[in-house]
């Protein structure tokens, strides 16, 4: 068998295996990623309307 050319059989596997974990550990966080982002939104905007709120109180 020339040198170079042996390929160990259980290497395969274990590629694809860490890999389509990596790809999926890499979607759940983005998923948490965009759902934080959306709540963030919300708590400004809740934030900018309670300001607004109080302003209109003051008068």
């Amino acid at each position: 068998m020339p040198t170079g050319t042996f390929r160990w059989p259980c290497c395969r596997p274990r590629w694809r295996a860490s890999y389509l974990t990596g790809l999926s550990g890499s979607a759940r966080i983005m998923q948490l990623r965009a759902t934080a982002r959306k709540h963030r939104r919300a708590d400004r905007r809740a934030v900018k309307a309670e300001a607004k709120d109080s302003s209109k109180a003051r008068r």
